[in-house]
């Protein structure tokens, strides 16, 4: 399957799980507004002692989101057009009482593995986020799985502000 009809397939199963999603939330009366994920990513941070995941999503949206307070994350479901990836609705509430909760679909590989750095002291060099290891160098670096646990975010809106936040609990609702 060439890259095009496989991004074509992806924004369709996408947006049929949003439109449900947001059928469903709309029935029991609360308002939803749903957003267009322009791109999503994981970026690899390995300043900790294990490798962290952080969650990018560019979202078609002005909306300041540095004024998010508050995420939800749905359970994953298993993407059927490649293994090893999940998809998650995304709920994000911003501070102001009579604000809509916004909806954002986030696709994401749930077995993921990035190379350790090369050791270099005179430059930071960007990390690589790959599948699979590629070229004779690369291979000579050990692997490393990055654990996702999606408590690390990235939003990135229109405009490319950027706000970073952290869920630091779950609660099953």
């Amino acid at each position: 399957m060439d890259v095009s009809q496989e991004t074509t397939d992806a924004k369709t199963w996408i947006k049929e799980r949003v439109d449900q999603e947001v059928a469903r939330i709309r029935a029991t009366g609360t308002s939803i507004e749903p957003l267009t994920a322009k791109n999503f990513g994981i970026v690899v941070n390995l300043s900790r002692k294990k490798a962290t995941a952080i969650n990018r999503i560019e979202i078609d949206s002005t909306v300041d989101f540095k004024n998010v307070q508050q995420i939800m994350v749905s359970a994953g479901v298993p993407y059927p057009h490649k293994e090893g990836y999940e998809y998650v609705n995304v709920l994000l509430f911003v501070e102001s009482m009579d604000s809509t909760p916004m909806l954002v679909p986030y696709l994401y590989d749930t077995k993921l593995k990035t190379q350790e750095p090369v050791e270099n002291d005179n430059q930071e060099l960007p990390m690589e986020v790959s599948s699979s290891s590629t070229g004779s160098s690369d291979n000579q670096r050990p692997w490393i799985n990055v654990k996702n646990n999606l408590t690390e975010w990235l939003l990135v809106n229109a405009q490319n502000a950027r706000a970073r936040h952290r869920i630091d609990e779950f609660h099953d609702i």
